[in-house]
Parts: structure tokens; sequence; C-alpha cells
């Protein structure tokens, strides 16, 4: 115990001496820093302008640092470049340029390469075709052979002539298509507005087809038959009573308005006989020849009665009668000459042409023709 405590002292005290000699130094210190200080310039011995002095030489030492790194790097791409100059230089005159500046001005495009590719290709193409011409003997021309001239220059001025020919061909064609290419737009317009003129068109065209009797028209009627039909109807109508008179009441003319049963007859404009004895109406051709005679004159009478009628009252005063006599049985001609014996009696003067020899002893008033051997002259009897 008294050893520990003996040990303990000494190294106080070891502690003790120690300490005051560290402070001793550090006085030493001080002063030893103090004179350094005092002998330094003025402007190092303040400590902020000292630290920004020190950054100042860091910066510097930086920049050079980055600077000594460039310069290396120029250097190092400088000594590149001249290699790469030198190789460069060495591939031009290989490939038979004085020097790299001259292969580099012959440089061309890549459309410009594939063109002159393709051009040339052609040439060879076009090449190897003339070699293979050439090559056919019958091309082979001796040169101690006297070459035809003037026959040629004749044909090259018959040359020269078609070509201009065909110039001026070409040139009055790019004419014509120039003045059509002018008038195409009016074609257009004309070609636009048809559709509206055809439909008008087929409009009228339908309204002629119809008033011609053909297309829609069922009838078969045109409309000139339509108005004649209206008035035959008048006409068959007033010569009903004078057919019925020389018939004997037999006959009346009724008008057939009826659909055309011949194509070589218009619609609307038939007639048919009714036959009074067996009810019945027939065609006017089943009629004889009497009968047929009285049915003409009827409707020539009728005719007559119905412009009478829309004349304003102003009568057809003469009827000329030629033929047709000689076809009535005797009875069928007592009726007829009743008839135009009344017409007579009303005012009208009747003329009858005919070679019927009982006519003479029912008309009184007669102009003969009697023929001899130097001519015929004009008998005239009056009563």
């Amino acid at each position: 115990m008294h050893q520990e405590e003996t040990r303990a002292s000494t190294e106080l005290a070891g502690h003790t001496t120690g300490e005051q000699l560290a402070r001793t130094r550090a006085q030493e210190c001080r002063a030893r820093a103090e004179r350094q200080r005092s002998s330094l310039p003025p402007e190092l011995r303040d400590t902020g302008r000292l630290a920004a002095r020190q950054r100042e030489v860091a910066q510097f030492a930086d920049a050079y640092s980055d600077c000594h790194a460039a310069a290396s790097a120029a250097a190092l791409a400088e000594e590149e470049y001249r290699r790469a100059a030198s190789s460069a230089n060495s591939d031009a005159h290989a490939a038979g340029f004085p020097d790299a500046t001259a292969a580099l001005d012959a440089c061309r495009e890549e459309s410009w390469i594939v063109d002159t590719e393709a051009r040339l290709m052609a040439h060879r193409d076009d090449l190897v075709g003339v070699r293979s011409r050439l090559a056919n003997p019958q091309l082979a021309v001796d040169p101690d052979t006297p070459t035809p001239v003037a026959e040629r220059e004749v044909d090259a001025l018959a040359a020269r002539q078609r070509h201009e020919s065909a110039f001026t061909e070409a040139a009055r064609a790019n004419d014509r298509a120039r003045r059509l290419s002018d008038l195409a737009p009016a074609f257009a317009e004309a070609f636009a507005a048809i559709p509206p003129l055809r439909e008008a068109a087929e409009e009228l065209r339908g309204l002629a087809e119809l008033a011609a009797g053909r297309g829609g028209n069922r009838h078969g009627m045109p409309l000139s038959s339509f108005v004649l039909a209206a008035r035959l109807e008048e006409v068959a109508a007033a010569a009903s009573g004078r057919l019925s008179a020389m018939s004997g009441g037999r006959f009346t003319l009724v008008h057939d308005s009826g659909e055309r049963r011949d194509r070589r007859r218009r619609a609307g404009l038939g007639l048919l006989v009714e036959d009074a004895w067996t009810g019945r109406r027939r065609d006017t051709a089943t009629l004889s020849g009497g009968e047929t005679f009285q049915a003409a004159l009827s409707l020539a009478l009728g005719l007559a009665d119905v412009v009478t009628a829309e004349s304003g009252g102003q009568a057809m005063d003469a009827l000329f009668i030629d033929e047709g006599f000689g076809s009535l049985d005797p009875d069928s001609l007592e009726e007829v000459m009743n008839v135009l014996d009344d017409l007579r009696s009303g005012g009208r003067l009747v003329s009858i042409v005919s070679h019927v020899a009982d006519l003479r002893q029912r008309i009184p008033t007669q102009i003969t023709v009697v023929k001899q051997a130097h001519g015929s002259h004009v008998r005239t009897t009056i009563p």
C-alpha cells in the first residue's frame, strides 16, 4: 500500500514537471512565433488577406493544372492530326490524286453517284449494242468504194422535209390540244346542263309521241285524228239520216272510236254500218257496190250539212256526182233520186255525170257529149 502511494506520488510529481515543461515550451513557441510574425511583411500579418491570397493561389494552381492538361491534349491531337494527314495524303496519292485536298474536292453526293452509275451502265449497254451492230458483215464498208454522196444528200433532204412536216403537224396538234383544253370548261358546263334539257326533251318527246298516236297512246290515235274523229262523228250523224232514207230505213252510219284493228288505218277514223234488219254493226267493207255508193253519197251530203252549219249558214249550193249510179238496183236508184230531188227542191244545184240510160228519163235538163267522126260536141237539153 505504501509502495503504491509512493509510486502515485512519483507519477504525480512527474506529471507536474511535464506540465511545467509543456507550458515553458508553449511560451517559447509563442515568443518565437511573435518574433517571426513581426519579421513578416505587413500584407502577410493580416490573416484574412492571407486566406484570400491562399484561395487565389489555389485557383491559379487549378487553372495551371487545367491549362497543362489542355496543352497536353492539344499536343496529342496535333500529333494524331499529322499522322491522319500523312495517311490521307498517302491514300490520295495511291488513288491518283496529288493530295488529300484534291481528293476531297472530287467527292460527290450519293444521288450524283447513283445517277452517274446509271448513265455509265446505259452507256455501256448502248456501246455493246452499237459494237454488235457494227460487227454485222453487212455493214462492212470498203474504203476504196466511192460513196454516193449525191443520193445521200437527196435522202437527207427528204428526211429533213419529213422532219419539218412532222414538226409542223406536232405544232398543229399542240395548238388543237390547247384549244381543246380551253374548250374543256365550256364543254363541262354544257355537259352539266344536258340532264335538265334531256328531261325536258323526254317530256316533250312523250307529248309528241302521244300526239302522234305512239308511245303511251293506247288508242293509237294521233291528235289530228282525234280532231278529225270528232268531226267525223258529226258527219256520220248527219249522213245517217240520208243513208237511212236511201236504204229504206235499213242502214245508218256509226262512228267507230275503238282501237284500230288494221295497222294501215288510223284509230278513231273508222265507220261502221248499223243494219236494222240484223240489229248488228258491221264494217263498211261488207257493203255491196250500190250500198257503198249510197254510203259515200250520204257522207258527202252529211259533210256538206256540217260545213253549212259551221260556216254561219252559208249553204253549198252546188253538188256534183260523178258515176256510181250503174251499181244501183232500180229500187236503190229510185231512193237515191228521191233524196237528190229533195236537195234540188231545197234550192241546190245537183249535177250528175253518168252513163245510166234510166237517168235520162228522170233528169230533164241535160248536157250530152255526142261523139262523131270529125270530133265530139256538146248538146244541151233544157225543157
